[in-house]
């Protein structure tokens, strides 16, 4: 054989080698594959959990797996691919740990880390009340909610800011991306002109993405509501006691305020008045003085309020005066 042509085998023959110790050493690398599957993935504080594991490298149903909680060894059994605990409070680690011994010998140890942690939503509704008023203003039809996301997440070295968490918003299932983000924890949506309820999802995570929680709510929208005061000449307008649906007139005369409740904006609202079925129009748009003729008898008054701006945004408000 010529020098040449042996001087090109020698360079092949090495090639070969060489490519075959270097697949060889690579597959060695290569371990079995095994997940450890956790249910559900954003854990609350006290709720029971599930872990699973699966491997499509070897039969894990006739593997040995070894369950261990912080440590401790608490099940052991041929093809245990299943197991379940309940988490401690807000911020305590459990640490799970899966050993999988394989008939074939191969070893594989799947190790989680869970830290509980908890996200309240809690809602505003944008809609008027007033003052003294003690209870929580309603979310009535085509008014602004806002929405905050109150995170507890516990990291290794304490609590997170939640202005350092990602929030990630959905409202009925469609994703917020403009309105997601690094401390993004409030969110408004106006309600739509389709009466049905808002599901509003938020889910929180770590900007490492290895702590994650999350929570959701759904909110029905209310009607705005008219409710009737007495305006004393001395005193105002007497927000502690409502005026009921029938009244008697003791005095000479009576000055009626009425209130919107749960409107979105008192500015747009038109008022209409009416009573013993002929519309009027007093002089004050929001309230109506009624007199002591003489005469007995009753009256009946009705009130129609309705948001200029909103069609889904009306109210009605009555009742009946007796001379």
């Amino acid at each position: 054989m010529p020098r040449a042509a042996r001087h090109i085998f020698l360079v092949i023959f090495l090639s070969v080698i060489i490519l075959f110790f270097s697949i060889k050493n690579a597959n060695a690398q290569v371990g079995p594959s095994v997940n450890l599957i956790v249910t559900p993935q954003s854990v609350a504080p006290n709720q029971n959990v599930t872990f699973s594991v699966e491997s499509f490298s070897f039969d894990i149903n006739s593997a040995t797996v070894s369950w261990y909680i912080n440590g401790k060894l608490i099940k052991k059994a041929v093809g245990e691919k299943t197991f379940n605990v309940t988490v401690g409070k807000a911020g305590t680690a459990t640490i799970v740990l899966a050993h999988i011994v394989a008939t074939s010998g191969i070893v594989v140890d799947k190790t989680v880390t869970l830290r509980p942690n908890t996200v309240n939503l809690i809602w505003e509704a944008k809609t008027y009340t007033p003052p003294f008023y003690k209870g929580k203003a309603l979310f009535t039809f085509q008014s602004d909610v806002r929405f905050s996301a109150l995170a507890t997440i516990i990291g290794k070295n304490g609590r997170i800011s939640p202005q350092n968490l990602i929030y990630t918003w959905s409202v009925n299932g469609e994703i917020q991306g403009n309105k997601s983000g690094y401390g993004k924890n409030t969110l408004t949506v106006t309600g739509s002109i389709i009466p049905r309820p808002i599901n509003v999802s938020v889910a929180v995570t770590t900007q490492d993405k290895t702590i994650n929680a999350s929570a959701d709510i759904s909110l029905a929208a209310s009607s705005p509501q008219i409710l009737f005061y007495e305006n004393n000449p001395l005193y105002g307008i007497i927000y502690e006691h409502a005026i009921p649906n029938a009244i008697s007139l003791k005095s000479k005369e009576i000055k009626m305020t009425a209130v919107p409740y749960f409107f979105s904006n008192a500015s747009n609202l038109t008022y209409s008045w009416n009573v013993n079925n002929t519309d009027i129009s007093p002089p004050e748009i929001n309230s109506l003085t009624l007199r002591n003729t003489g005469d007995a008898g009753t009256s009946f008054v009705s009130l129609n309020i309705q948001n200029a701006l909103k069609d889904l945004q009306g109210g009605r408000g009555a009742f009946s005066i007796q001379f």
